[in-house]
């Protein structure tokens, strides 16, 4: 392809990369600080819980 035409495509797919990266990094601090404030056995289920509706099943 052109240059100009591999350069956006190269920009776009870096900043969708970021983005990701992001929502990575904002759902580990999540969980982090969930984890955290929990010292009980029902904290840790309330944990598992909670982490199973941030990264649902795919399996069908």
């Amino acid at each position: 392809g052109r240059k100009e035409d591999v350069y956006l495509a190269k920009k776009e797919i870096v900043s969708a990369a970021e983005h990701f990266s992001q929502i990575r990094a904002a759902r580990k601090q999540t969980s982090t600080s969930i984890s955290s404030n929990s010292s009980t056995s029902s904290g840790s289920n309330t944990n598992l819980h909670y982490n199973s509706l941030i990264y649902p099943s795919t399996s069908t």
